[in-house]
């Protein structure tokens, strides 16, 4: 069925196919449907200007699609966008290396920072009093590590 389609509509099936794609990249998070939507889009056009099998077409897109996606990923990991820096579910990773001041003294190796208008559980060396300087080293999952200043 899906070949006599791409026989019947020609290079147009491409360019549909290409813009589905583009559709879904837009509605899906994500940026792997892009590529693969070019990659139709640009054999739709090469199929308009040189007449081609349906045989070489699906091969052409597959090839294609796959090249595009690994030009893809490697754009990403240039531009920082790669999975692995992400810290969206990590957040108190995002202030590792910051300064804040201490809201209590630090008792038994614990204590509390205000970073905006949140309290965040500190850990850390004892005797450190409220109003100090600390630096935060780490994060362990809702707690942060830190030191003085």
């Amino acid at each position: 069925m899906i070949m006599k389609i791409i026989s019947e509509l020609g290079p147009w099936t491409w360019w549909i196919i290409g813009f589905s794609f583009l559709i879904l990249e837009i509605i899906i998070p994500g940026v792997f449907f892009l590529w693969v939507g070019l990659a139709a889009l640009i054999l739709g056009t090469a199929a308009l200007l040189v007449p081609m099998a349906w045989q070489v077409q699906i091969i052409g897109f597959a090839i294609l699609a796959v090249l595009f996606a690994l030009f893809g990923r490697r754009i990403n990991a240039r531009f920082g966008l790669a999975p692995e820096k992400a810290t969206l579910n990590q957040r108190g990773k995002q202030y590792i290396g910051q300064t804040y001041v201490l809201a209590d003294d630090l008792k038994n190796g614990q204590g509390r920072v205000k970073i905006g208008d949140t309290f965040w559980l500190v850990r850390g060396p004892d005797g450190l009093k409220a109003g100090s300087s600390v630096k935060v080293l780490d994060a362990d999952g809702t707690v942060l590590v830190v030191e003085a200043v």
